[in-house]
């Protein structure tokens, strides 16, 4: 199986367990219980646990509660409480490739600032995405994302960034959500 094929088996595989995580991210649900629903998905659909291929991490999910940013360790017994605002990333290591994904939304009733936060998120990763056109620069992707957010009056962190996924899990080009200089200066997108 080349790399496409591997990647593609890989990323349907991803999308169908980020999916199934979703649902079950509900009120009484611990993040413990998270994690080992995605071992187990994992598992079900052949593929292996990608981010315990990381040094020194052993967990298959990454879940943050609230105001916590990123990489959290699902160790929590606790259970969710209504509006609490989860994000739970998850990686799926098929055929020697990496894929990687997350989602955020809030369990039970959303506030009205937790709608207007989680907008801002899609609506930033929708206008990120049609920036991946062959002849633009990654920081066209950068400049999406932060213009975006900054209109619903929130900001991005600069020391985080999306990245590229192939045999290792963290591989180039390194996206940062926010504008750190001129767009030519950034990697341009080829085809491939």
């Amino acid at each position: 199986m080349n790399k496409l094929a591997a990647m593609t088996a890989g990323g349907a595989m991803l999308g169908r367990v980020r999916a199934a995580l979703y649902e079950y991210t509900q009120v009484g649900v611990s993040p413990k219980e998270i994690e080992a629903r995605a071992r187990k998905l994992i598992k079900e659909e052949g593929a292996e646990l990608s981010f315990t291929k990381v040094p020194g991490y052993s967990w298959a999910t990454c879940i943050n509660l609230n105001d916590g940013v990123v990489h959290g360790i699902p160790t929590s017994t606790d259970a969710l409480k209504e509006g609490d605002l989860v994000t739970v990333d998850v990686g799926v290591y098929y055929k020697g490739y990496h894929t990687d994904a997350a989602f955020t939304k809030v369990v039970g009733t959303a506030s009205p600032s937790q709608v207007k936060f989680l907008k801002a998120g899609m609506e930033g990763l929708k206008n990120a995405i049609a920036a991946v056109k062959p002849g633009n620069f990654i920081g066209d992707i950068s400049a999406a994302m932060d213009t975006t957010v900054k209109k619903y009056g929130y900001s991005c962190t600069k020391e985080l960034t999306g990245h590229g996924v192939g045999r290792e899990l963290h591989e180039e080009p390194m996206i940062s959500n926010v504008v750190l200089g001129p767009r030519e200066k950034t990697p341009r997108i080829e085809v491939g």
